[in-house]
């Protein structure tokens, strides 16, 4: 059972353990949970570097959520990255910050932090990816460990630890689990989920994503292995609310903050069936670039409805509600802005909006919402770049294999292509 994985020790040094570190001076990135509960990275150079850049900056919040602790440094953008200097343009080979661990909200990314109520952690190792000296386009291979009180679980990789883990990372990372918070397994999933979430919300939880699960596996490639399943809760401060859900290979994650109700089950459903969507449309397509998010959060939220609607009829009107919605949304936005525009104005809602849209009226005109569901992603991934690339480009060659040329002008015409 993979459970009996998840008590094994996992070993030091996961892929690689005589990688020469100095051949490109990738950096170690420590993460460390003292027993205060305190979190802190440090990045160490093996040779002296004029700065440290951060991989991944979509904000400013860096700079009001990490504090250097190491003496003699600034912190500041360069080039759009948050970047680390000695103020005297010396070389160094470490710097240290201290960690705020709590939830942020970041734009099209994973916060680093994602807190359970009794004080165990989800982490994101994307966040902590850095370069030294500057980020080279070509750069997807990080280092790094982390450490944890021993009475603290770590699982990574679906393997369970204790003390200290390391491992490389690439692409957009993955989580990391370090607590206590119960683990339970499934025939479907392996789960990490917090006891203080509403038992409605719960057991739609484990009522809903199996089913999904199963409808998605009849169509999609399988799974790699059995996913991990994570859903927390974290509270805050003021009426500040929401939730968060994102999904990484064989991982799927939920997190909520603030106020906890379910006010509308299918809205609730509609969200996991958008989740469990993301974690199979990876087995046909392997990349797809933020400005051309539309194309598979779209795909995410046109399925959701489908999932819905199979599993709860009486569903139907609300999802009808949801594509209209969609519908106007995206047209009051492409008055404004081209869907390419879209992500560079951190018009984000859009992206889903029109996304949905898109793949509303690909169904309409062809007449089979079945086949726009699961055979149009099929379609992507074998019309997509050697490298598994997908974009505008690729998504419309697709489309108009479904659709009679006048319904493909038609689609086109709607978006401003």
């Amino acid at each position: 059972m993979l459970w009996q994985l998840l008590r094994s020790v996992l070993l030091i040094g996961l892929l690689a353990a005589n990688f020469e570190l100095s051949a490109n001076n990738i950096l170690i990135t420590d993460i460390v949970k003292s027993a205060d509960a305190s979190w802190s990275v440090t990045y160490r150079s093996q040779t002296p570097v004029q700065s440290i850049q951060f991989h991944h900056s979509p904000d400013d919040s860096r700079f009001e959520r990490w504090q250097l602790i190491s003496d003699g440094f600034s912190f500041r953008k360069l080039n759009g990255k948050d970047t680390v200097f000695k103020q005297d343009g010396s070389g160094f080979t470490s710097v240290t910050f201290a960690l705020t661990p709590t939830y942020i909200h970041l734009p099209k990314s994973y916060a680093p932090f994602a807190p359970y109520s009794d004080g165990s952690v989800l982490l994101h190792s994307g966040r902590f990816f850095a370069c030294a000296t500057l980020c080279r386009s070509d750069e997807n291979l990080w280092y790094l460990t982390l450490s944890a009180p021993a009475n603290e679980r770590i699982v990574l990789n679906g393997l369970s630890a204790n003390n200290k883990v390391s491992w490389y990372d690439e692409n957009d990372g993955r989580k990391v689990f370090v607590g206590n918070t119960e683990i339970t397994e499934t025939n479907h999933y392996i789960a990490v989920i917090d006891n203080a979430l509403p038992p409605a919300l719960i057991s739609a939880l484990e009522e809903f994503i199996p089913n999904a699960m199963v409808a998605m596996a009849s169509r999609f490639p399988a799974l790699g292995q059995k996913p991990m399943l994570f859903a927390s809760f974290g509270k805050t401060k003021g009426q500040r609310y929401g939730r968060q859900g994102g999904v990484l290979p064989d991982q799927i994650f939920m997190h909520w903050y603030g106020q906890l109700k379910v006010s509308n089950p299918y809205d609730l459903i509609w969200f996991y069936a958008h989740e469990v969507t993301h974690l199979y449309q990876g087995g046909y397509v392997n990349s797809i670039e933020n400005d051309h998010a539309w194309i598979h959060e779209g795909h995410a939220e046109f399925v959701a409805g489908e999932l819905l609607m199979q599993f709860y009829p009486q569903a139907t009107s609300f999802v009808e509600q949801k594509r209209f919605q969609a519908q106007q949304d995206c047209k009051a936005k492409l008055a404004k802005f081209r869907v390419e525009e879209f992500a560079a104005h951190q018009e984000y809602h859009a992206l889903y909006q029109c996304g949905a849209y898109f793949y509303q009226l690909l169904a309409e005109y062809s007449g089979s919402a079945e086949k726009i569901s699961y055979d149009f992603w099929l379609g992507l991934g074998q019309k997509a770049s050697d490298k598994g690339n997908v974009d505008k480009d690729v998504a419309l060659a697709v489309a108009n294999l479904f659709l009679t040329e006048q319904n493909y002008q038609r689609v086109l015409r709607e978006f401003g292509w």
